[in-house]
């Protein structure tokens, strides 16, 4: 945990840094972390949410004849549509943060 800290701080120092350096106010820093950091990892995270379901989709459609195959590929689509669901939500609720704290 300790050593997760220290990374996550080298990535966020730089804004820290230009933030001083330009009189820019916390709400643009925040903008900054949240274009540079959680919108990314939030996109990532629906590829690889969409990936897994459009797998198990294959997976099911070459699996006609193994009833424990297709049981596998339906718990892969059922996980990836949960996440497409939960990643949808948190990048709902990270733009609705960002609209009401800040009015962007």
């Amino acid at each position: 945990m300790k050593k997760f800290l220290i990374h996550s701080y080298f990535y966020i120092l730089p804004a820290i840094v230009l933030a001083q350096e330009s009189d820019e106010t916390v709400q643009t820093l925040l903008e900054k972390i949240s274009v540079a950091i959680i919108n990314p990892i939030i996109n990532l995270l629906l590829v690889v949410a969409t990936l897994v379901f459009l797998w198990g989709v294959i997976q099911y459609s070459l699996a006609a004849d193994s009833p424990d195959k297709a049981k596998k590929a339906r718990s892969q689509i059922v996980w990836g549509i949960v996440g497409l669901a939960v990643m949808a939500s948190a990048w709902s609720i990270v733009n609705l943060i960002e609209d009401s704290l800040f009015g962007l």
